[in-house]
């Protein structure tokens, strides 16, 4: 007993090994970080997925129908086999850009408006407010390579020759201007070089009377095959020389220009090439013989009529008996609606004696009324001949179907092509079980895309117009009702309702333990005989039940019986 009162202890100083409290983590609630952790997860992913679009529907994209259509109409050839059909397209070089239904600021086209960024390959302004475009607007580097360029339904009030400066590589050019007056110096003077196709059609007024030398000045236009001036007002008479500085044209196109009479020699140089001349609409009182002579010679389509069931244009046929013999200087035709009659009187110098005749045309009846096509595409132009009267109809008859009616199809051999991506090309032959011949021709496609533009063209012979092409886009795409669970109906009200009760019973919870440790802590606290032998120790005593005395009573009688016993 002596020897335990005489032992020394080395009590360890409480405050020395007492660990270290924060003022943002006291004890009793240290324990909410393993509350806060996870609910700082859980609305985490819950941004995430309320973020993310689990709909299995795919985006719609179109491609450009003028892209799709170019295999099929710049060469008016078509063929069956889909290998030969695939469009080998630098995308890079052939930039276009389409400004449709823009309003420019105060109507003026500034080279502001044209970024330099790319290098443009075509320019089409179709239905835009334009009144003026700024001289040397397109003699910057990204417009120099420009091969085509096209102003549709402008308001130009003046263009000068320094208007389309620097556009000398320009092949390809359209002006369709609106205004009834426009002022005009000679704007395709820089565009000589390399131009192989023109239209330019100016308002017809009474008031303002133009000349192609306004248009195109005193340049020679030496590529120059195809020239379309339909529409526009160049006075009563077509004069000598107008088309001199054109030796290669090949098309040309007067129609509806009111003229009264012509007064050029078709056998001049300016016309060695000429194969297509389009002289309808006009009144005409006085020809010059070589015009309706030399067609045959020639081998030159003549066009003296409009397109309609009461009026034809003269076959060359028709004149064959007068062909060598010697005319006046001007022959007078005079135009009836029914039936155009031509008159021609013989010379007293003539060696063959040929009197007073009168040639009618019959006009074909509305049947077998059939309108022939010359190709006249911008680059090039040929003598191919065909049939471009025919009438498509199509009819929607599903999302994915379509009923193609086909009229006024008068050549046996023929298909139908088509497409929405020249990667994806369909043929329907004439023998197809899907063709139906009743009053009229019938093709029933299915399997198509829902939402999607198609390009549809009749073929003959391999071989198509641009008029008998037309596009086609189409029904929307409806929803498909299927029968689904209710699980599967309501799993986005289940998943939130889900979500939001588990937040709410933590948020209950963690509130329950926080009010617990501060009003009935000893609810938390377990058996009061299990102490700790020290305030930090790791060891746990478990007391018996009837203990009367303090922890360290206790302690003090265990050790000494232990003592006793050794």
């Amino acid at each position: 007993m002596n020897m335990f009162k005489s032992k020394s202890f080395d009590l360890n100083n409480e405050e020395n090994t007492k660990r270290t409290e924060h003022l943002y983590q006291p004890r009793r609630i240290r324990w909410m970080k393993y509350i806060v952790i996870p609910l700082t997860i859980a609305f985490v992913l819950l941004l995430i997925v309320c973020n993310i679009d689990f709909s299995s529907e795919q985006s719609q994209t179109n491609t450009s129908l003028v892209e799709s259509a170019k295999w099929c109409t710049a060469d008016n050839s078509c063929d069956k086999n889909v290998s030969n059909l695939l469009m080998n397209t630098n995308w890079k070089d052939s930039l276009l850009l389409r400004l449709e239904n823009y309003n420019f600021p105060e109507g003026i086209i500034s080279s502001e408006v044209l970024t330099k960024e790319y290098s443009l390959q075509s320019l089409e302004v179709i239905n835009c407010s334009v009144n003026y475009i700024m001289d040397d607007v397109f003699n910057q580097p990204n417009l120099r390579s420009l091969l085509e360029l096209e102003l549709v339904n402008t308001e130009l009030k003046n263009l000068t020759k320094s208007t389309f400066q620097g556009l000398e590589e320009l092949r390809n050019f359209t002006l369709i201007n609106v205004r009834t007056s426009m002022h005009c110096e000679s704007f395709m003077t820089p565009l000589a070089n390399n131009l192989t196709a023109a239209t330019i059609h100016q308002l017809y007024s009474g008031h303002s009377i133009y000349k192609p030398s306004d248009f195109f000045g005193i340049a020679i236009y030496t590529s120059l095959k195809s020239l379309d001036l339909k529409g526009n007002n160049f006075g009563e008479i077509l004069e000598t020389g107008w088309f001199n500085n054109m030796p290669a044209l090949k098309s040309l196109s007067l129609a509806d220009c009111r003229f009264n009479s012509i007064d050029f020699d078709i056998n001049t140089n300016s016309f060695g090439r000429l194969k297509f001349l389009d002289l309808s609409g006009n009144q005409l009182l006085r020809l010059n013989a070589q015009i309706v002579t030399n067609p045959m010679d020639k081998i030159l389509h003549l066009k003296l009529a409009k397109y309609s069931k009461t009026a034809t244009t003269l076959p060359a046929s028709t004149i064959a008996v007068a062909k060598r013999a010697i005319f006046e200087d001007s022959v007078t035709s005079a135009f009836d609606e029914d039936t155009p009659k031509f008159q021609s009187k013989s010379t007293s110098g003539s060696t063959v004696a040929l009197d007073t005749t009168t040639v009618t045309a019959a006009p074909p009846s509305s049947d077998n009324m059939d309108i022939k096509c010359l190709n006249t595409a911008k680059d090039t132009v040929s003598n191919l001949s065909m049939s471009c009267n025919a009438a498509i109809t199509i009819v929607d008859q599903a999302e994915t179907t379509i009923n193609i009616i086909l009229t006024q199809v008068d050549f046996e051999d023929w298909a139908l092509v088509y497409f929405s991506d020249e990667n994806d090309i369909n043929c329907v032959e004439k023998e197809d079980k899907s063709v139906q011949f009743t009053d009229n021709i019938s093709i029933t496609v299915n399997d198509l895309s829902c939402a999607t533009s198609y390009v549809i063209c009749l073929l003959q012979d391999n071989k198509t117009s641009p008029l008998n092409c037309l596009s086609h886009h189409t029904l929307h795409c409806t929803t498909v009702v299927s029968r689904s669970s209710w699980f599967e109906e309501n799993s986005v009200l289940i998943i939130s309702l889900g979500t939001v009760g588990i937040l709410l019973f933590v948020a209950l919870g963690g509130g329950a333990t926080y009010a617990i440790l501060w009003h009935r802590p000893s609810w938390l606290c377990g058996s009061n005989r299990l102490k700790r032998a020290a305030r930090d120790s790791l060891t746990m005593l478990l007391l018996p039940q009837n203990y009367e005395q303090n922890i360290y009573s206790a302690i003090r009688r265990m050790t000494a019986m232990r003592l006793a016993i050794t």
